[in-house]
């Protein structure tokens, strides 16, 4: 450890990432061997206790586990402060979700532990994240990014809103597009991915009502189709799927 109550330290060399870089999410030995390079967040047991609170956000809650809180209190933030950081994020997301995050439920699944034969004492529990926000335990993953983020940029250590977005920065939104199309085909609809309006991007945004810091990737146009819309067709994989470069046949295929 290097003094502070939490350390980030790859798993699979024994790197340590600088206690005040606020992205210290890759190993910096990555890429260099056959090593899987994880970063991971140590705690020194003598400096920080398990807490023993009742609030109802886990974030707020276990919030001095947190390799990011021991980091923006280094950089001048107080405890009001990061408390006040989660309820903003957590109001935020409420307002798409309609709920905010809480701890999660983890109690005795009786009736499958009774199916399965367990003595009272014993059984099978449950961490059931279904009444949780997107239904996920992704949705805590990501808010743990957003809280580390959001911290470290008002302790100073990130320009906050200043970066400039490219098509890269909303990729993840693609195979969420992507199953939207698969949908709607499934109901008998016609749509299509489009990026033609980013020619436009400012009008665009400005007609869609976007507020700063937030911006479109794609557009799908839905509607039931005219005339013939039957079963979609595939050409051979050989002729579409090619090894290395292009021409090579792919022996699978």
């Amino acid at each position: 450890m290097t003094g502070s109550p939490t350390a980030m330290v790859c798993a699979g060399c024994g790197y340590q990432a600088d206690p005040d870089d606020p992205l210290p999410f890759r190993c910096a030995r990555a890429g260099t061997d056959d090593v899987d390079h994880v970063m991971r967040r140590e705690l020194d047991r003598r400096a920080v206790r398990f807490p023993d609170g009742h609030e109802a956000n886990p974030f707020v809650r276990y919030r001095t586990l947190f390799h990011g809180y021991h980091l923006a209190r280094r950089r001048g933030l107080d405890d009001a402060d990061h408390i006040a950081i989660v309820e903003e994020l957590d109001r935020a997301v409420a307002s798409v979700d309609g709920r905010g995050f809480r701890v999660t439920p983890f109690a005795r699944a009786d009736e499958l532990s009774d199916a399965l034969g367990f003595e009272p004492s014993g059984g099978v529990w449950v961490k059931d994240e279904t009444g949780g926000v997107a239904g996920s335990h992704k949705g805590r993953h990501l808010m743990g990014v957003m809280v580390h983020l959001r911290a470290a940029g008002r302790a100073g250590l990130l320009e906050e809103g200043t970066a400039t977005p490219t098509r890269m920065s909303g990729a993840s939104i693609y195979p969420a597009v992507q199953n939207m199309v698969l949908a709607a085909r499934a109901l008998g609809l016609g749509t299509t991915l489009t990026t033609r309006h980013l020619l436009y991007e400012k009008e665009s945004e400005a007609a869609l009502g976007l507020p700063p810091g937030v911006h479109s990737y794609a557009i799908l146009p839905i509607g039931y189709p005219m005339g013939h819309f039957g079963a979609v067709g595939r050409g051979p994989l050989a002729e579409i799927v090619y090894e290395d470069r292009w021409g090579n046949p792919y022996t699978v295929a």
